[in-house]
């Protein structure tokens, strides 16, 4: 008898936590979905002392409004700009890195993370450059 009442308890706690589940997945489906036709970039050859500009896209793919939370760089040396106005379903909005290549040399690689009210919430954007001394004429 004590196996049965045991059992009966199992049961009923994976019945509850199964029926969670659905109500996780159809907060998934409701959600807004970020999408980005890109998320790196590679500029190529940029002159020591210019300024780098990535812009990437973001459309809203989900069923209800987008909200970009934060966008965080992975160093100082880049800035991000965005719109916090929440982006509607099937519209763009746009996320800008400006990075400034003063005092640097070489190939680089900078990222910045997304945070959003997505699922999922975050994403990385990348770009690339190689910073070229202003007296090398190779560009």
């Amino acid at each position: 008898m004590l196996i049965f009442s045991l059992l009966a308890v199992v049961l009923s706690c994976r019945n509850r936590n199964s029926n969670s589940g659905d109500v996780v997945d159809q907060d998934k489906s409701s959600a807004p979905y970020m999408y980005f036709r890109e998320d790196e970039q590679d500029h190529g050859k940029v002159k020591q002392g210019d300024t780098v500009f990535a812009t990437f896209l973001v459309q809203n793919r989900g069923k209800s409004d987008l909200l970009i939370k934060r966008v965080s760089p992975s160093c100082g040396c880049t800035v991000a700009k965005y719109e916090e106005k929440p982006i509607a379903p099937g519209k763009y909005g746009s996320i800008k890195l400006i990075f400034a290549t003063h005092g640097r040399e070489g190939r680089v690689s900078k990222s910045a993370t997304v945070y959003s009210n997505a699922r999922p919430e975050t994403k990385v954007l990348t770009f690339k450059c190689e910073i070229v001394s202003p007296n090398n004429k190779s560009k």
